[in-house]
């Protein structure tokens, strides 16, 4: 059996046959753990929770998937690199951070308000 031929690693320049599944690039698994800020994965389901992002916005992303972990009959795991999230929020929301949601005191004229009809509180926009 034939061994595979080595190509350079595009960080460390070292032999590897390994590509990286998104950005097809010969890449060796030390250079991977060592730069993890370049090379980190995230889920679809934690992209889309914690970035406000839509399934469609992902569609442009290369994907990478893997058997899930945790659960063998569940679904394949489909992985994102985080860089690329967080560019494609910064372009969609104007900032690469996760989305925080943030508590706001109502005055108590305006609770009162809300608690004379309570349909008011599901006319509020999300955000």
């Amino acid at each position: 059996m034939a061994r595979k031929p080595k190509h350079p690693c595009s960080e460390c320049g070292k032999g590897t046959i390994r590509k990286h599944p998104i950005l097809e690039i010969y890449l060796c698994a030390s250079c991977q753990r060592q730069q993890q800020d370049k090379y980190r994965y995230i889920t679809k389901t934690r992209a889309l929770g914690e970035y406000r992002l839509k399934p469609d916005d992902l569609e442009s992303l290369g994907v990478h998937e893997v058997d899930n972990p945790y659960y063998k009959k569940a679904a394949p795991m489909q992985l994102y690199l985080l860089n690329q999230v967080t560019e494609l929020s910064k372009k969609k929301w104007g900032s690469p951070e996760p989305y925080i949601v943030e508590l706001v005191e109502f005055s108590n004229d305006l609770l009162v308000w809300f608690l004379e009809d309570t349909e008011r509180l599901k006319q509020l926009p999300p955000d």
